[in-house]
């Protein structure tokens, strides 16, 4: 079963107090040597950044050891990876060129038009169909007539005939 961190709605890793003491935090990925993010940590020794890493540092005041990282799996972790893919464009992401999706390049075009929802329902099931196999993505136009005409889209995902996850795009 698949374990990843949580991640706030602005895609910030998640954390929650606890009544640890004088506990860092320290996010390593180390087997690429790619990425270390440490802080919190008194008397430590500094390290010079390599050409293959990432360094960030910084020092943090009054300082508080009662932070713990928020882990999720199971159903959570499939949502949360479908919510990354539909948010991240396709080719953002410069080491995995195949994460993401495509729903970018339905903005602004007419959302009434059954060929466009149709065009949007195979660019989500593209972006997840590594995630659920299978999966059963439905599409809906949501237009509001106010002052702003406002277009939009509902997108319901469904997996093994319940319903996973579901969402609204605004300002189409």
């Amino acid at each position: 079963m698949a374990f990843d961190l949580q991640l706030t709605e602005k895609g910030d890793i998640l954390f929650y107090e606890n009544d640890y003491s004088k506990q860092p935090f320290k996010l390593s990925f180390l087997p690429n040597k790619g990425i270390k993010v440490s802080f919190g940590i008194q008397n430590s020794i500094p390290r010079s950044a390599t050409d293959s890493c990432f360094k960030l540092s910084f020092e943090v005041k009054d300082l508080k050891y009662n932070k713990e990282v928020i882990g999720i799996d199971g159903n959570n972790n499939i949502v949360q990876a479908i919510q990354i893919r539909l948010k991240t464009p396709l080719g953002d992401i410069i080491d995995n060129t195949n994460l993401g999706s495509k729903l970018e390049l339905a903005k602004h075009k007419n959302i009434s038009d059954p060929k466009v929802l149709s065009l949007i329902q195979s660019y989500v099931t593209s972006a997840i169909s590594d995630i659920i196999t299978n999966p059963q993505v439905l599409v809906e136009a949501t237009v509001v007539n106010t002052t702003n005409y406002n277009q939009g889209v509902n997108i319901y995902i469904y997996n093994n005939g319940s319903l996973l996850y579901s969402t609204q795009i605004k300002g189409w």
